[in-house]
């Protein structure tokens, strides 16, 4: 039982850290938003290299490809948002690297997968 509480810990704990994506989008695009919505392909999609793709990747991939990706900041590597995300990404692959999560979260993908 503590072993199943020490992995839901551990768990939350990885989610909080992933904390990095998030200041890597602001440190990249200050104002949160890595598109361009105004500049689009002409008819709005992109066709899809793989018509075998799940629905949830082919909105992903389309989305992307009919909208430019606005420049990234020009301090994108030195800002305050990437000092934090160097740091979310250290204690995240601490994290994923240790011994007792990686046991006990193998456990239970076994029993529950």
């Amino acid at each position: 039982c503590v072993q199943f509480y020490s992995l839901i810990l551990l768990h939350f704990l990885c989610r909080y850290l992933r904390g990095y994506t998030r200041s890597r989008r602001y440190a990249n695009h200050p104002s949160g938003k890595k598109y361009d919505t105004k500049s689009s392909t002409k008819n709005g999609s992109a066709k899809l290299p793989d018509p075998n793709w799940s629905k949830k990747n082919k909105k992903h991939y389309q989305k992307s490809k009919a909208q430019s990706v606005l420049p990234q900041a020009d301090d994108a590597l030195t800002s305050e948002k990437a000092q934090c995300a160097k740091v979310f990404q250290v204690y995240l692959k601490k994290i994923r690297n240790d011994a007792d999560y990686l046991e006990a979260k193998k456990k239970h993908q076994d029993l529950y997968s």
